[in-house]
């Protein structure tokens, strides 16, 4: 299994250089929120740019689980990307931040969410499917809102449908 990368400053360019696809995924109680359908997107993500997963999925779930154990977070957010440079190996990076649950008032209140000014490509462009690391348009709907970011930004198509 692939060792962790502790620290940011063990990333090299060939990680900002290269392509990459990840998933962002949520636990409660140390458990993934569906793991199995997570990974199920990203390989089919690594597919749609003609990579295949460095890992089987079973083996990859491990060594996600691992990683949540000794983060010590129950609550958190999981950020598990797939980085292919110069070599062409696939090289695996997780990311666990803790992430507390949403306050009662919030349910019970709601939040604020926004449709982005900045449309998604068309599927000629790039196809909605892939989590790739280049996802400007995303950055661009953030950068947009400027201070006033709400919850949520729901991204829309060239038509105007709800894209992501």
């Amino acid at each position: 299994m692939p060792a962790p990368i502790s620290k940011p400053a063990e990333l090299d360019l060939e990680y900002l250089d290269g392509v990459s696809v990840f998933e962002t995924m949520r636990t409660y109680e140390g458990k993934v929120f569906h793991a199995d359908e997570h990974l199920a997107r990203l390989s089919e993500s690594c597919q749609g740019i003609g990579r295949a997963l460095p890992l089987p999925g079973p083996e990859l779930k491990k060594w996600m689980e691992e990683g949540l154990r000794e983060s010590r977070f129950p609550e958190a957010s999981l950020r598990l990307s797939i980085h292919w440079g110069e070599n062409q190996n696939g090289e695996i990076v997780l990311i666990v931040r803790s992430f507390p649950a949403y306050s009662p008032q919030k349910y019970k209140e709601g939040v604020a969410v926004e449709t982005a000014v900045s449309r998604r490509s068309t599927l000629k462009a790039q196809d909605p499917q892939i989590k790739a690391s280049q996802f400007v348009s995303g950055v661009l709907s953030v950068l947009d809102k400027g201070e006033n970011i709400p919850h949520e930004i729901i991204l829309l198509g060239p038509s105007g449908s709800v894209a992501e």
